[in-house]
């Protein structure tokens, strides 16, 4: 793919117009999502301080009674948001709902292996395991281009 830059003095600052092929438009608008993922950070607070964590360091958010923790590979903190939040502002990046309590970063998982019930367990680079639910193993499936048929 070839890039064109040209300056539009029409554009407001920090406004980008993008121009594709209709075959590119997928690929482009990845890339596109991704530019936005990486600059846009996310506040947590931990010992009453508020730190700004970029998504990609964010291993997992977690629901714990009524809590919801962010989980990096150095430290735990919390959000003051909902899981529910957190996956519709997460839909079109490297999350996803992976059980009732988790949202998980796909690109954390070093090692994904089936587990009973229709359910997977995830090795992430951290050494942890987490348990993806029989429910949402099919989102599991879509995100990493997982199937085909068996011979």
């Amino acid at each position: 793919m070839k890039f064109h830059v040209k300056q539009n003095t029409d554009l407001a600052i920090g406004e980008v117009d993008i121009y594709c092929h209709p075959n590119d438009l997928e690929a482009v608008t990845n890339m596109v999502a991704e530019l936005e993922e990486a600059t846009e950070k996310i506040s947590v607070k931990k010992d009453g301080a508020t730190y700004l964590l970029e998504p990609k360091a964010i291993l997992y958010f977690e629901a714990v009674e009524n809590k919801i923790f962010v989980y990096t590979e150095e430290d735990v903190y919390e959000i003051h948001w909902k899981l529910y939040e957190l996956e519709e502002k997460f839909k079109d990046s490297s999350f996803f709902r992976c059980s009732k309590s988790m949202i998980l970063n796909i690109e954390a998982i070093e090692k994904i292996t089936p587990s009973f019930n229709g359910k997977f367990e995830a090795n992430l680079f951290n050494r942890e395991k987490v348990i993806i639910s029989r429910q949402y193993a099919k989102v599991l499936k879509q995100k990493l281009n997982m199937g085909g048929k068996r011979k």
